[in-house]
């Protein structure tokens, strides 16, 4: 399935049931407690696509048939109009399996599944240019240690200024965010972490273990 969230609605979708994959989506209310079907999504029917909710409106792409083939068509969704609009081809490539997570105007997509093997790149959409950008993947000078953490981890950037951190878990959800270069990951699960740094000379993203 996909989801993401606007205000109070959680927003669910596709999947599998027993027979077939599904293109329906739903609504949910926390205040009302009420479920709401909402416009089919418009793609083919899928499973295990990403999904994200920034700028009012929610993100939806990329996925696979029940049969193993891999999408890269990419949709937004209005909750203002139930209408759905297609977004510019995921530029990453036909994958299943990808997490998401958003901060402010900005989303981040990564890791996932294509024909050709498990992936481990990283790609922006930023809601004011509609459209999604591979960030760099190398600061000079930028460290991060110790990995594996217990406790804390840091982020050393001589040459460039830090503006903000997001440690993301291996569901999508975001487990941190700040502009702190020492972060307190005592109280998180162990396991595998995603880590978005972005500075002043571009962002880059490296993978943390959390002992």
């Amino acid at each position: 399935m996909g989801f993401f969230t606007i205000n109070n609605d959680v927003y669910c979708g596709l999947g599998q049931d027993n027979s077939m994959a599904k293109n329906d989506f739903w609504k949910y209310n926390s205040l009302t407690d009420t479920w709401t079907s909402i416009k089919n999504f418009p793609g083919t029917a899928r499973l295990s696509p990403f999904a994200f909710g920034t700028c009012w409106k929610g993100y939806v792409g990329t996925g696979s048939s029940t049969g193993g083939a891999n999408y890269s068509d990419s949709y937004i969704y209005d909750p203002g109009t139930d209408t759905w609009s297609t977004l510019t081809t995921f530029p990453g490539g036909a994958r299943n399996s990808s997490i998401a997570a958003s901060s402010g105007t900005k989303a981040y997509v990564s890791l996932g599944n294509s024909n050709s093997g498990w992936k481990k790149d990283l790609w922006e959409f930023d809601c004011g240019l509609s459209n999604i950008q591979e960030p760099f993947d190398h600061v000079a000078g930028l460290e991060m240690f110790p990995n594996p953490a217990n406790t804390e981890f840091q982020i050393h950037s001589p040459f460039s200024s830090i503006g903000l951190v997001l440690l993301v878990d291996m569901y999508g959800k975001i487990a941190h965010q700040g502009n702190s270069t020492t972060i307190d990951v005592s109280n998180l699960s162990k396991g595998i972490y995603m880590v978005v740094i972005e500075t002043s000379s571009g962002r880059v993203m490296k993978k943390l273990q959390k002992n």
